[in-house]
C-alpha cells in the first residue's frame, strides 16, 4: 500500500512505514507521524512541521520540539 501523502516526503520511498523507524514512530492513518516525548507528550510531524496539541486540542507548530514543556 502506498502512502497517501507520498508527495510531501519525496526523499523517502512511499513504501517505507514511519520513515523506517518503527520502534519510535507511529503512523496511525498515513496522514502524519506520531512521536511521543519522554513524559508521554504526543507530537505530530505533519506537512513538514512538528506540532503539539495545545489546551484547546488544536495542533500547533512546536518550534521547541524535544523539550517536553
Amino acid at each position: 500500500m502506498e502512502d497517501p501523502l507520498t508527495e510531501l516526503y519525496s526523499s523517502w520511498s512511499p513504501y517505507i512505514y514511519t520513515v523506517n523507524n518503527t520502534i519510535v514512530l507511529i503512523d496511525p492513518n498515513g496522514k502524519w507521524i506520531s512521536v511521543y516525548g519522554s513524559n508521554g507528550t504526543q507530537y505530530r510531524y505533519e506537512n513538514g512541521e512538528m506540532k503539539k496539541q495545545n489546551k484547546e486540542s488544536e495542533w500547533v507548530a512546536d518550534y521547541y520540539f524535544g523539550g517536553d514543556n
